[in-house]
């Protein structure tokens, strides 16, 4: 039977607000889809009791009052340039450019329609035209990437493809988020306003970063922007998930839940960033240890095996040689050391900000020994998570996706996100499409389908996470029990190789002097 829905969109540079009679809410979605209209929020319209009296009265409007009716459901938005980074669905370099939209959910998802995934969005600064390397005004993505695979020579290939990406600024400590969203929904649970919220917490907050960021959003908000603009803003600095969830609270006018469900998820990610350093510390101690060792054999153990060698002049072996080598070395320039350590470190992360080495970390980020499993659990986690909070906080599903997929840092991962929620639009069922995808464990997807049936899928969907984390615990537990027996194995080799090198000559010269002798 049809139902009336309220619908919010976006048209063109407007925002227009109206009702339509359905029977689901993927036919409002596919009709405000074919009208060009981009879908914000779509509910069903409240039942309310006919006044027939109005309802006469509106059957004898006269023009000037539908075109005045239709000035108040249609709000003009002005339209801003962005500044993007952009990956297409079919694999190939990042493309950059600027493209303008009323906000940036509308310029993701005019990329979105161009088949380009949006890594990097933001506003366009009012110095970058004057940067040397800075474009105008993009002439289309097309064109753009038409640009680089003819006319771009193979060695500007190159050098673009292995060309390092801007460095991404540190994000503030998520205790630090924990402890601010904490008390940013207490206050807010008692009863005060934004702006005295605020107030209050920058007398609280000792990280500068986000005392900085609070002290910013406060005057914003005496300027009378929003607060999830205010926010947005400093977006590069947050936690993925606090700007969306931050909006919705806004434009649902519950805050204070919603800011207690963010507090909860972030302490839950917290204390799963936790669990995983706890494990990586130990085979980082041990690789330490493994380096403290070779160090003071080659400082203190292989010069008096030097002098020896000398006197006797005896042919020693490669090995040997090389460690003599490696000794002498490291006694006169042991400085040098640190440099090595730091200039590989440099390397690393110069390569995995190119368009290769992000690629290949992708592809071989969960195939790793040992760490791999780890590292696509503790993904699977936080989507579970993710796709929990959003849907608890009355986020519509294609929306709650495509949040997680930003939130999502694997490009390859983010890809199969992408079509389960275009599977979604088209009319599929989100366990079905899941399952397919083979994001998650088989007991996960039972779950998916429950949740799909029974109605409570944020429930079922934080009792998957809780199931994930169970079995991160486990491989956690496995990692260390695996690690250290092979660091034992690694620490005895390299004693044994040092040792054998050294004792290997001697035993050689007491062999041919017992000859002698004999």
């Amino acid at each position: 039977m049809p139902k009336l829905w309220e619908y919010t969109a976006h048209a063109g540079n407007t925002i227009r607000k109206d009702v339509m009679e359905a029977e689901t809410e993927k036919e409002v979605r596919t009709w405000l889809r074919e009208q060009g209209m981009f879908p914000l929020e779509i509910k069903v319209a409240p039942k309310k009791k006919v006044d027939y009296l109005e309802k006469i009265k509106g059957a004898f409007k006269t023009p000037e009052d539908g075109r005045k009716r239709k000035v108040e459901d249609v709000k003009v938005l002005k339209k801003k340039v962005f500044i993007y980074t952009a990956v297409p669905f079919s694999g190939g370099d990042e493309l950059k450019g600027e493209i303008s939209a009323v906000d940036d959910r509308t310029a993701r998802q005019l990329l979105r329609e161009r088949s380009l995934f949006p890594t990097k969005m933001g506003p366009k600064p009012f110095y970058y035209d004057f940067l040397p390397t800075s474009s105008k005004i993009a002439e289309g993505v097309e064109q753009k990437a038409k640009k680089h695979t003819v006319e771009a020579s193979p060695v500007d290939l190159l050098i673009e493809r292995f060309a390092p990406k801007a460095i991404s600024m540190k994000k503030i400590p998520i205790k630090e988020m924990v402890f601010y969203t904490q008390q940013m929904s207490t206050m807010m649970d008692a009863g005060l306003s934004v702006s005295q919220t605020l107030d209050i917490l920058n007398g609280n907050i000792k990280h500068r970063r986000l005392l900085q960021i609070n002290t910013d959003v406060l005057n914003k908000i005496y300027e009378g922007i929003s607060l999830s603009e205010a926010f947005g803003e400093h977006r590069q600095f947050l936690p993925d998930v606090f700007v969306e969830l931050i909006s919705i609270g806004e434009q649902s006018g519950n805050m204070e839940e919603t800011t207690a469900r963010l507090a909860e998820y972030l302490e839950k990610t917290a204390e799963m960033q936790r669990k995983v350093k706890s494990a990586m510390s130990y085979p980082i101690a041990l690789c330490i240890l493994i380096g403290l060792i070779v160090l003071g054999l080659m400082l203190f153990v292989v010069p008096t095996f030097i002098k020896l060698f000398d006197e006797f002049k005896l042919d020693l072996p490669p090995t040997t040689r090389f460690l003599l080598a490696m000794s002498k070395y490291i006694q006169a320039f042991w400085w040098t050391i640190p440099l090595y350590v730091v200039g590989f470190q440099f390397l690393i992360s110069w390569f995995m900000r190119t368009s290769v080495g992000r690629a290949l970390w992708d592809r071989l980020e969960y195939k790793v020994p040992l760490l791999g499993k780890l590292s696509y659990k503790v993904t699977i986690s936080r989507m579970l998570y993710n796709l929990a909070l959003f849907i608890r906080c009355g986020v519509p599903i294609t929306t709650t996706l495509e949040a997680v997929r930003e939130a999502t840092r694997n490009f390859l991962v983010a890809a199969k996100v992408e079509e389960i929620r275009l599977g979604i639009v088209q009319g599929a069922r989100m366990a079905t499409l899941f399952e397919a995808s083979a994001l998650f464990p088989p007991f996960v997807n039972h779950l998916l389908v429950a949740g799909e049936e029974s109605g409570a899928m944020d429930d079922l969907l934080m009792k998957g996470a809780k199931y994930v984390d169970q079995e991160i615990e486990q491989a956690i537990k496995a990692l260390t029990s695996a690690i250290e027996p092979i660091m034992t194995v690694v620490i005895a080799g390299i004693v044994l190789f040092i040792l054998g090198s050294l004792y290997m000559p001697l035993i050689g010269l007491m062999a041919n002097t017992g000859k002698v002798a004999g």
